[in-house]
Formats: C-alpha cells, structure tokens, sequence
C-alpha cells in the first residue's frame, strides 16, 4: 500500500513549495522524448544528465556530481528498452534515416535500473540521483511522530469466573482488533530528478 501512495503523489507531479510543479520547464528537470533503444533514446539519457548535473544549490553551486551513477525508474513496458540502452556497446544512427548504420553507445553502463510495476504510464521514464540521499525526492512523512502503526485491540468486556481477562466475546469467542497506520509522501526536491 505504501509504495502505491509514493508512486501516485511521484506521478501526479505535486506543486512544490515554490508554486512549481516537481517537473517543471522552472525547475530544469523535465522533457518529453521518449525513451526508444537507438540514438534518440541515447541524447534523451545524455540530456537529462546534462539537466540534472546544471542543477545549483541556493549559492549557486553545483549540486549533482558528475559521472555519477545514476537511477533509471522506468514502467514494466520500458525495460527492453532501458536494457538496450545500459548494456549494448552500439545502438542504430538515427541521424542517417535509415538506420542502417551503428554508433558507439555513450551511456553504456551509466544507469542502475528500477522497474517500476505501480507505474500507469507506460512512457514515462525518470531519471534519478541519490534518491536516498541528501537530493531525495520523495519523503515519507507521518502523524504525530507514530513510526509504528496502532494496533488496538476491543474490549470485549467478558470477565473470567475464576479472575482473570477473557480476550474473546462473549457470544462468538472471537477478538476484534484494528490497525491504523498514518502517513504519506510528499515531493521535497526536484534537483535530484528529471522526469520525460
């Protein structure tokens, strides 16, 4: 359940603190190319490292290490695609028109690969640095620090002849409990993720 509710508020792209959507032409980090294993798909990954690594803190430094390995968060329909992509040494010339011809393959390697199962769109692709680091870009938060769920347990009102609780009801000897776990996701930082 939690992880459908982080990829639902990931998806529908929240409004961040500074009036902009997470992905946003104000923010740097979004595209629309989509994703295909030949040179397009190779400028569309080359592109979106460019966007993250011109991504400066608050003083204006840059903030996204270059060269760094990065994380491909990609829908189910991608994932031939992204394999293409990460692992072959040459992909087809696009620029030729025929795509007849190869070409070295500059994002060999570069990416650690997410597929996503939750994700709705099939041709939405995301790139990512460090999402468990300091540019994280999902937080989950909860309610009144509570980092367990609540599990209560309803009295069921029956006392024991002898002394003592009887955990059951009186009529069906069953127990009734509840859980209740408050939480959600929330974006944080859109300097560490580019969206296409």
């Amino acid at each position: 359940m939690s992880k459908v509710a982080a990829v639902e508020n990931f998806q529908a792209n929240p409004t961040m603190w500074d009036t902009n959507a997470l992905f946003s032409v104000a923010h740097g980090n979004t595209g629309t190319t989509a994703l295909t294993a030949d040179e397009d798909g190779m400028n569309a990954l080359i592109a979106a490292e460019s966007a993250l690594e011109d991504q400066e803190d608050d003083e204006g430094y840059p903030i996204v290490v270059p060269g760094a390995t990065r994380m491909l968060i990609i829908p189910r329909e991608l994932r031939w695609i992204a394999a293409v992509l990460n692992n072959n040494e040459t992909l087809p010339n696009t620029a030729s028109g025929s795509g007849d011809t190869l070409i070295p393959n500059l994002v060999r390697g570069r990416y650690n690969i997410v597929e996503e199962p939750f994700f709705t769109d099939a041709n939405n692709w995301y790139l990512a640095v460090d999402p468990k680091g300091r540019l994280g870009f999902l937080a989950h938060v909860i309610l009144n620090g509570n980092t367990t769920p609540f599990l209560g347990l309803k009295d069921p009102g029956v006392r024991a002849v002898l002394g003592g609780d009887d955990p059951y009801s009186f009529e069906f000897d069953e127990i009734e409990y509840k859980i209740r776990h408050d939480y959600n996701f929330v974006a944080t930082e859109w300097r560490g993720v580019y969206g296409s």
